[in-house]
């Protein structure tokens, strides 16, 4: 069973939250990394929605022939994924792949941005997703004991 973790990280939340991940199922690590600073992600987040810009990124070329479970992780803007994450994820093919999502916020839930996940990943299925935020917070233990549940029948089913 191999696993890759796709990540954007603004702060060095998510990507603490990515490596705890990669700790616990192993995988490499791929960080999606935009163009300009966020540094007021929420202005410059706005800004690109208003005006319907995807900012330009940079990923590392990613083979995804042996993967079986592909983490993605992001934090929340305005309860959704970075526009360019999802951007980036539309140039691969998770056919058969299990997508397990993962994010960091302050107030947010994950569930808001399940949708426009689905979009980028196509007909792909999205299992387990992690919400870690500040206010509404999984449960860490208790996903990674469903997702080694999961990863094991998908394993057995190979």
């Amino acid at each position: 069973m191999k696993s890759i973790i796709i990540y954007y990280s603004n702060s060095g939340t998510t990507k603490k939250l990515a490596e705890r991940i990669q700790n616990v199922f192993g995988g490499d690590l791929v960080v999606v990394e935009p163009y300009g600073v966020y540094f007021h992600a929420l202005k410059r987040v706005s800004e690109e929605r208003k005006n319907q810009i995807i900012a330009a990124y940079t990923m590392p070329s990613v083979d995804l022939n042996e993967i079986d479970v592909v983490f993605v992780g992001f934090p929340l803007w305005y309860s959704e994924a970075p526009e360019f994450l999802m951007d980036c994820l539309k140039r691969y093919d998770f056919m058969g792949k299990k997508i397990i999502p993962f994010s960091t916020s302050g107030a947010s839930h994950i569930k808001n941005s399940l949708k426009s996940l689905q979009s980028s990943v196509g007909d792909s299925e999205i299992i387990c997703p992690l919400n870690q935020g500040l206010i509404l917070k999984d449960n860490f233990d208790k996903w990674v004991d469903n997702v080694k549940g999961i990863m094991s029948v998908i394993a057995t089913n190979k």
